[in-house]
């Protein structure tokens, strides 16, 4: 695992996983698909797209969330709820 920033997201940095970190030898052979694919790492080893374009939205509008608790349920990496916490929540 590498600490490195967020696409979009300078102002975040995260854990995430790399070729060389070694995570793939953590999975199951057969967590590929029936196709004999690559498996893929867990959700929580690198920023999902979506998880990254609503962090952005909260740091950019922390009024929204601003002296509120927020759960990040559900979101692999927290990065929305990290996103939250620095916006003020």
């Amino acid at each position: 695992m590498r600490l490195a920033p967020v696409s979009a997201l300078p102002e975040i940095r995260l854990y995430q996983a790399h070729p060389g970190s070694g995570l793939r030898r953590l999975l199951e052979p057969d967590d590929g698909d029936e196709g004999g694919a690559e498996p893929q790492p867990p959700y929580w080893a690198y920023a999902w797209a979506g998880g990254a374009v609503l962090a952005r939205y909260v740091l950019d509008r922390p009024s929204i969330v601003a002296g509120k608790r927020v759960l990040d349920l559900g979101a692999g990496s927290g990065l929305v709820g990290i996103a939250a916490a620095k916006a003020g929540a």
